[in-house]
């Protein structure tokens, strides 16, 4: 009986004492034999159907067990949401910048004075609406007021300059890579199979300058060594047959600009 749903359980009570009113069966021991319960149990159903009617035989709704993180009150609560949501356990003197549930925890005890276990921690997070997620990177030094205030002031003057002059207008970062790197990201595979990538044993490194247009163009270069200012010269590395071709440029490249920056390049 145990094994059986709460919805299974309340089907089971309805039948029982549904064979009872009917007359299919006439006594408590009829009904065990057929319904595979004790007699005890059928007892109990049919005097609770006669004091309290069929109300008396559904499936009881449980409410929520209260534990020890219903002690925090409301203000108290917000006061530790808001907390996570604006600041990293380093900002309020813990240590790591990520929060985990020891973390919150430490915070909890310090705010409410309420001691959680780390397994009510989450519980009580996920109540509230936290789910453990993978953070986003975003740069300290970037400023979101200056970058508007270049945008408005000393980019249209720049656009200008390119319409004037015919050129394309393109915008450069430069990053590095890495042979040994696994691709970003995660894959979808067996529970307990973690998935392998094969990667180059032997590690080296490459710089790509990268540039797109404001139409959607991109334009990659593999820099080699700078030897002056405005000489930049291209590796010549052994043509590969599954590497499309494009024309080569042997006029010596521009200076890189700076990251973030537009530079104007010749149609």
């Amino acid at each position: 009986m145990r094994r059986l749903s709460p919805a299974a359980q309340e089907d089971l009570r309805l039948r029982v004492v549904g064979a009872l009113e009917s007359g299919r069966v006439r006594t408590y021991g009829q009904a065990a034999e057929v319904f595979g319960v004790s007699v005890r149990s059928v007892g109990t159903w049919w005097r609770a159907s006669r004091t309290g009617g069929r109300q008396a035989l559904l499936a009881a709704v449980r409410e929520p067990r209260a534990g020890k993180g219903e002690l925090i009150d409301m203000s108290a609560r917000g006061a530790v949401l808001a907390a996570m949501r604006e600041y990293t356990p380093a900002s309020i003197g813990q240590s790591g910048v990520l929060w985990t549930r020891a973390s919150v925890r430490t915070l909890v005890k310090l705010v409410c004075g309420v001691a959680m276990t780390e397994q009510g921690v989450g519980k009580w997070l996920r109540r509230h609406g936290f789910t453990p997620q993978r953070p986003a990177r975003h740069s300290y030094r970037q400023h979101n007021d200056q970058a508007s205030r270049w945008l408005q002031e000393e980019y249209p003057a720049i656009r200008a300059r390119a319409s004037k002059e015919k050129a394309e207008l393109v915008w450069a970062d430069q990053c590095g890579l890495r042979s040994d790197t696994a691709p970003p990201g995660r894959s979808w595979a067996p529970a307990g199979q973690t998935p392998l990538v094969r990667v180059n044993g032997r590690r080296f490194r490459m710089n790509i300058m990268s540039a797109i247009a404001s139409r959607g163009a991109v334009v990659h270069r593999l820099p080699g060594q700078v030897h002056r200012e405005g000489d930049v010269r291209v590796p010549q590395s052994p043509r590969s047959p599954d590497r499309a071709e494009g024309p080569r440029d042997r006029r010596p490249a521009p200076s890189p600009p700076q990251q973030g920056r537009p530079c104007l390049a010749r149609r």
